[in-house]
């Protein structure tokens, strides 16, 4: 994966524009910081893949002690958002960005806003397009319409993950996520992103905020360390896990950075040595912000679209294709008046 082709993209997307000729634009408001952003809203079925994982069981949680390695890093996060609806089908947004951090240079690269026109009849073009440069040469049936936007997302970002791990070597690699096989990330391309980043002596650590993983007690697994003031870490064993093994493509942890932090599930993809210790790497090379890895941050906030962004971007898109506007229309508004909750 190269620079190039991350960058090339919206060529991608323009040549399989379609021929829609109006456009009902998202409302997007400007007189607050709501968070328009699809983001996490688009990890639902990924969450739902995890719905029936059940863990029985866990040891008892160590310290989690910095191990100061000097070791470069790097951090991916994407983010889509939802433009408005054409004659045709979804007109959609999409930013990755990727922070690196080699002794105390930290640079970042953004890849995009890249708009894409996603309809029925070119979602098989994009979708596989996009498959085939991670790897995946087979013609795959594109999912359904209101799914295509996440789908397209996504494999933008394992576009830029597999590209990250090209950046740095014998280093560490953030993600942002589960390393969890799902419908829109199968094991053929997980298998690729490892392969690229342990070609380069590189780990992989992922990051999540949000998982279904229970406890038999019914207690949610990243809750944990409920009232626990010290950083720590609990290694989950993939044996009490109750889904296929072969789903769970990583070292599953619950870790705590810091004492006044959340706790995240931490995945973890060792090219060589103890899991714990790729964790405890971490813990010694970034700063946290409640918790969270600040490189990830970084990312998260480089490729976020604010809804200043998002009206700019409208009004390109309507440019760019000379599209008809339609009026704004929101059907509970309509019905409800000032109780249709915005």
């Amino acid at each position: 994966m190269s620079e190039e082709m991350l960058a090339s993209l919206q060529n991608v997307f323009e040549q399989n524009y379609g021929d829609a000729s109006q456009f009902r634009a998202r409302q997007l408001r400007l007189d607050q910081s709501e968070y328009i952003n699809d983001e996490e809203l688009d990890k639902a079925e990924e969450r739902e893949a995890e719905e029936a994982l059940t863990v029985s069981g866990l040891k008892s949680a160590k310290p989690l002690e910095a191990l100061p390695e000097d070791v470069p890093l790097v951090a991916v996060d994407s983010s889509s958002l939802h433009l408005g609806e054409t004659d045709e089908g979804l007109a959609v947004a999409i930013r990755v960005a990727i922070v690196k951090q080699v002794g105390d240079d930290v640079t970042t690269e953004k890849f995009g806003p890249f708009v894409a026109h996603l309809t029925p009849r070119n979602s098989p073009a994009i979708y596989n397009r996009l498959r085939a440069s991670l790897g995946q040469v087979r013609q795959a049936q594109a999912p359904a319409l209101f799914k295509m936007p996440d789908r397209v997302r996504n494999l933008v970002e394992r576009m830029a993950q597999l590209y990250a791990g090209t950046l740095i070597s014998s280093g560490i690699v953030l993600w942002d996520g589960a390393l969890t096989r799902s419908m829109d990330t199968p094991v053929e391309v997980f298998n690729v992103l490892f392969d690229a980043a342990g070609a380069n002596k590189n780990s992989i650590v992922s990051v999540s905020k949000h998982t279904r993983l229970w406890l038999m007690s019914g207690k949610r697994l990243i809750n944990v360390f409920v009232g626990v003031r010290a950083p720590a870490m609990i290694e989950v064993p993939t044996d009490l896990i109750k889904t296929k093994a072969s789903d769970i493509l990583g070292k599953v942890h619950v870790v705590q950075f810091t004492p006044d932090g959340f706790a995240f599930r931490v995945d973890v993809k060792a090219h060589d040595g103890d899991c714990c210790r790729q964790i405890r790497i971490v813990k010694a090379n970034t700063n946290f912000r409640y918790g969270y890895p600040e490189l990830l941050c970084r990312a998260h906030i480089n490729a976020f679209f604010t809804p200043v962004e998002g009206v700019s971007l409208q009004g390109m898109f309507i440019e760019r294709h000379g599209l008809e506007v339609l009026p704004s229309f929101d059907l509970r508004t309509h019905i409800f008046g000032p109780f249709g909750g915005g």
